[in-house]
């Protein structure tokens, strides 16, 4: 091996000044050389070309000249000097490799004590040890080759020279472009084409080199060098990333090897998950500005609006049959007679009437409560259908606030699912199944008790119905037609009746049964209404707001700190246990962060050394 260097080449590399501050990119190379870009010089050229060469008149270290040697995976050559001599020879895994396999790797190593000692033949021994670790092919042309392997590797093979007289540099030598053809068949021109060059003949080198760079190229280089090491934008992108790093792992949470981690890391993931719910029921989207840009995460603006709908519904098309005005009812319109007159004003015009058919031979001065509750469950068998669909929107709601709650409060896609499944499987579940039954209870109370209320809502509707019924019987005693009325109906209107007409009025002949019907439909239409506003805000305060919402044992409080410390050993590695690529993953960002905070070091170390 040639153990001198080229006349010029060198030249400032090696001074003592610059070696402290190459040792420092020989480092920085070592721990984050894949991760950001690094001061290096570039050697180009076609296959054959003579790169190797520039290297081995660099460094002193002989490649190969054998033609299935020639490079097939980066190289480092660094050289030290050293007190000693010695060269050794390592493989340096790639990143992306298994453990088995990088520590496979890591066992080769090949060691000379002086760089004598490491000639052609063992060299070239030593590249045919490597490229058999590494699967290569050996690249002979031939009809048969046993485990050809691959063409070329991603791991680095590493050779350190040290020696008093060495200079400080590293070097990296890189595969070229290859083409690849089947073996046992070729032709004259591919084979013309790809045949190797032959090797520079070593008589002219100095002509080779001379012309290939100068003392103050490399002074240039140097210079470049520890311009770049003092730069602050190189502090700052190795900071940059290791905060980066440092956020991946602080948002995995502590190590979840035991049971003790593993419940005090859902502990934590509760405690975040209540302080959203909390937000969420008070309307507080200022706290988590991020998850609560989406709109389906704002719960309680959704839950108000889907209680306005439902209330609207019930009321549109709760009722079997609509309770219509009629106009034209009353008695007869006998003619004017003179006599006294009475001033009557007129308190309302709003009369209705049922077309529900009614048993004639009900009571004359009141009819039976059965009656009363039949015919209202009638008239109220639409709202079991409109109170599911309500109800099954809201489970809908919450359900989609829950997911979306765990998956912002769990970096851990496998401990999101895991929850998702157990909660809402298990315990989100029972609570929607509990409400669904609590709506039921209350549509039983509702319709199939006895009519009941306290409310005097009930008695003024009932006066004001049977009230406009009197009045629509004044209005055509008095001979006032319905088109006048219209045009009058921001007016208050008085009307003229003589002592025959209110006669008329009071002995109106009515059959039992029209007067029955007419009472029927003023008393169901009167408890209609109390119960349906009833019915909107019980269902509504008691299944959605409490069931669904604000429950000690409702859906958004399942996730608490007593259902996390009720898990068992089982489950708590069922849920928060790490799989095997979460410990990976955790385990290279601990490697990254020592990486950068080591090259942090060197470079807080560089500048103040450069200061």
């Amino acid at each position: 091996m040639n153990s001198g260097f080229v006349n010029g080449v060198n030249g400032g590399l090696g001074e003592r000044g610059n070696s402290a501050t190459l040792d420092k990119v020989d480092k920085l190379r070592e721990l984050i050389g894949s991760r950001i870009s690094l001061p290096q010089l570039v050697v180009v050229g076609d296959q054959s070309s003579g790169k190797s060469s520039v290297l081995e008149g660099i460094t002193g270290f002989a490649f190969p000249r054998d033609a299935e040697l020639c490079t097939r995976y980066a190289t480092q050559i660094t050289c030290r000097r050293e007190d000693f001599e010695s060269v050794t020879v390592t493989i340096v895994p790639h990143e992306d490799t298994n453990q088995d396999e990088v520590a496979r790797l890591k066992r080769f190593s090949r060691t000379w004590n002086t760089s004598v000692e490491m000639d052609n033949v063992k060299l070239g021994e030593v590249f045919r040890d490597v490229n058999q670790e590494l699967g290569i092919s050996s690249g002979r042309r031939g009809p048969v080759e046993l485990n050809p392997g691959n063409a070329f590797s991603q791991h680095l093979l590493k050779v350190e020279i040290s020696s008093p007289n060495q200079e400080h540099f590293t070097v990296i030598d890189v595969p070229g472009i290859f083409r690849t053809e089947t073996l046992g068949e070729s032709t004259r021109r591919s084979h013309l084409s790809q045949k190797p060059k032959p090797e520079r003949n070593p008589s002219d080198y100095p002509a080779f080199w001379a012309g290939l760079t100068t003392e103050n190229d490399i002074i240039l280089v140097r210079n470049m060098v520890m311009t770049y090491m003092k730069d602050f934008r190189t502090m700052s992108e190795v900071e940059e990333e290791l905060r980066t790093l440092s956020d991946k792992e602080r948002a995995m949470g502590p190590p979840r090897s035991d049971s003790n981690s593993q419940r005090a890391y859902l502990g934590s993931l509760c405690d975040q998950f209540q302080s959203i719910t909390r937000d969420a029921l008070n309307g507080n989207y200022t706290q988590h500005v991020e998850f609560f840009s989406k709109e389906s995460h704002r719960l309680i603006t959704r839950i108000v609006e889907l209680d306005e709908q439902f209330s609207a519904g019930i009321r549109a098309y709760g009722h079997t049959r609509a309770f219509t005005n009629k106009k034209n009812c009353g008695p007869i319109v006998l003619p004017k007679k003179k006599g006294k007159k009475v001033l009557v004003d007129e308190p309302g015009r709003l009369t209705s009437e049922s077309n529900n058919p009614i048993n004639p031979s009900i009571e004359l001065s009141k009819f039976n409560g059965s009656l009363l509750a039949t015919v209202f469950m009638e008239q109220s068998k639409n709202w079991q259908a409109l109170t599911k669909m309500y109800i099954w929107i809201a489970s809908r709601l919450v359900e989609s606030f829950l997911k979306g709650a765990i998956g912002a409060v769990c970096p851990d896609s496998q401990v999101e699912e895991e929850l998702c499944e157990m909660i809402i499987r298990d315990h989100v579940g029972i609570s929607f199944a509990s409400a669904e039954e609590h709506a039921k209870l209350l549509l039983k109370m509702e319709r199939g008790c006895p009519p009941w209320t306290l409310n005097d809502y009930f008695n003024d509707n009932l006066s004001k119905n049977q009230g406009s019924r009197l009045v629509s019987n004044i209005r055509k005693v008095a001979g006032v037609a319905s088109e006048t009325l219209e045009e009058w109906h921001s007016e208050k209107i008085a009307h003229t009746l003589t002592e025959d007409q209110l006669q008329s009025i009071a002995t109106y002949n009515q059959s039992n049964a029209e007067n029955m019907q007419e009472y029927i439909h003023d008393v169901l239409e009167s408890y209609y209404k109390v119960s349906m506003k009833r019915f909107i805000d019980n269902i509504s305060l008691h299944v959605v707001h409490h069931d669904l919402l604000y429950a000690e044992s409702g859906p958004l409080n399942v996730f608490n700190s007593k259902f996390v410390h009720g898990l068992g050993e089982a489950q708590l590695e069922q849920i928060a246990g790490e799989s095997s690529l979460v410990r990976i993953e955790r385990e290279r960002l601990a490697q990254d962060i020592a990486s950068f905070r080591a090259a942090f070091d060197v470079l807080k170390g560089t500048s103040v050394k450069s200061s």
